[in-house]
């Protein structure tokens, strides 16, 4: 497709661009002492796991009594300007309950690299993962490769592979310069499911920043976003957005925040949509003793009309942690109102004790042009037992609202003990449920057991 060959220009202009960068910020970083040298880690585990599925592939060979053995290894490098970092892992498993040979499955390799000092930053991160469909289908949180009940074979696999770079320029002065940019590339391989289409995806973002004054500052900006799909029933996307957003500091306490912003929308399937408006957000700031106070609106136009929200929110601190609500309501024209809530906090319980909480709800259209409520929760709790052991416990959740069509939602519970033996070796164990629901479709559970022994070192090469 001609997005597709424009998205791989794009990553090539950005990669001369990203090369252009780490020269310059290396000739003018002052790199820390050589002695601080390069760290390996590794990391073993080895141990029995129970899988029982529901109404995901019976005869999968994933389920049932397995061994199940995780290798991982790493680098990383720092200094006080630089960090280089890197890690590769896989999982090594046999099935004693559908025996196939010893299969490598959850391949993954992640590259970081960033370096900075006072003016610039230059930040590079990659990632590739090849996972079988078996461990995705109706529990990963990416709605749109979930898999349909007809075709949850189990078979096939998903490889992915994401790239990121961020610059930023004259962080010290009045004139500032960033730019972001993503490149993800979707592929599916051993598979029929029709709902499972490759997909390349592209965000480029440029804010260009003025400091007229200690209490003024305006910020142009620009936005682009392309996502390109392959297959039966593919939609291409493209938006672009251009704009100015300025902030005035009415006093030393309060911050009045503005924007300005052009939206250009367009979809490529069946048929062709475009889209275009001029919309705009205000927003007020009011710093509290112990947190801040604020208000926000804005007006935005989608591929499926003006969508419009307000948002109050508050936020809290204290010794123990810290805490930041938001409350709103968003509608889109043709739609109903639709309330939502934005939580983040984290608080120590005691000393052996923490909580951490994240929950986010926003109006969204999806990559099918659908308008959705898409609702995120995550809950994390840790617990140190003694000097050698520990329980952590997880929850994770996400649903989609279709506002026009079926809704969808992924459960994972988790809980966890580890204890110390010695001071390299360790016992692990852990119990997780996972959930997934569609309307019109039966539920699909997935139950995990393992216990096993990890064992985790360093040294340097």
């Amino acid at each position: 497709m001609a997005a597709k060959r424009n998205a791989q220009r794009g990553v090539a202009n950005t990669g001369i661009a990203t090369i252009l960068a780490v020269s310059q910020v290396a000739g003018s970083a002052h790199f820390a002492a050589a002695a601080e040298g390069l760290e390996a880690t590794v990391t073993v585990s080895t141990g029995l796991e129970h899988v029982d599925r529901t109404n995901v592939a019976p005869t999968n060979r994933s389920e049932g009594l397995r061994s199940l053995s995780n290798l991982e290894f790493g680098l990383r490098s720092e200094t006080r300007n630089q960090l280089l970092s890197f890690r590769a892992d896989t999982d090594l498993i046999y099935n004693f309950t559908n025996p196939d040979g010893v299969e490598f499955d959850e391949n993954s390799a992640n590259l970081n690299y960033r370096i900075e000092n006072r003016a610039t930053l230059l930040r590079f991160d990659a990632s590739y993962t090849d996972t079988d469909i078996d461990n995705i289908g109706g529990t990963d949180l990416d709605f749109d490769e979930t898999i349909t009940s007809d075709d949850a074979t189990g078979d096939g696999n998903r490889e992915r592979f994401v790239l990121r770079t961020r610059l930023s320029l004259g962080r010290d002065g009045p004139i500032s310069a960033e730019l972001d940019h993503s490149y993800r590339v979707t592929n599916f391989s051993g598979t029929t499911d029709p709902d499972l289409q490759d997909t390349t995806a592209q965000n480029i973002n440029a804010t260009l920043s003025f400091q007229l004054s200690p209490v003024l500052a305006i910020s142009p900006f620009a936005t682009w976003r392309e996502i390109d799909e392959d297959g039966l029933g593919a939609i291409d996307q493209t938006n672009q957005s251009y704009g100015l957003r300025a902030s005035y500091a009415i006093s030393e306490t309060t911050q009045l925040t503005g924007e300005v912003v052009f939206d250009e929308n367009e979809t490529r399937g069946v048929a062709v949509r475009e889209t275009d408006g001029l919309g705009y957000a205000l927003g007020l700031t009011h710093e509290r003793p112990n947190g801040q106070i604020s208000l926000s609106f804005s007006e935005r136009t989608t591929i499926n009309g003006t969508r419009r929200e307000v948002e109050l929110g508050r936020s809290f601190q204290s010794k123990r942690g810290d805490v930041t609500l938001g409350f709103g309501l968003s509608r889109t024209d043709g739609f109903d109102t639709q309330p939502f809530a934005n939580i983040r906090g984290r608080y120590e319980i005691d000393q052996l004790s923490l909580i951490t909480v994240s929950l986010s709800q926003s109006a969204v259209t999806d990559d099918e042009i659908n308008e959705t409520v898409q609702t995120r929760l995550n809950v994390d709790y840790t617990r140190e037992l003694n000097q050698i052991s520990s329980i952590n416990a997880g929850l994770r959740m996400a649903s989609e609202d279709n506002l026009s069509g079926p809704d969808e939602s992924s459960l994972q519970l988790s809980l966890g003990y580890r204890r110390e033996l010695g001071s390299e070796w360790g016992l692990v164990s852990n119990y997780e449920f996972q959930s997934s629901r569609q309307d019109g479709r039966a539920d699909r559970d997935t139950k995990t057991l393992f216990i096993g022994l990890e064992r985790s070192f360093a040294f340097r090469p």
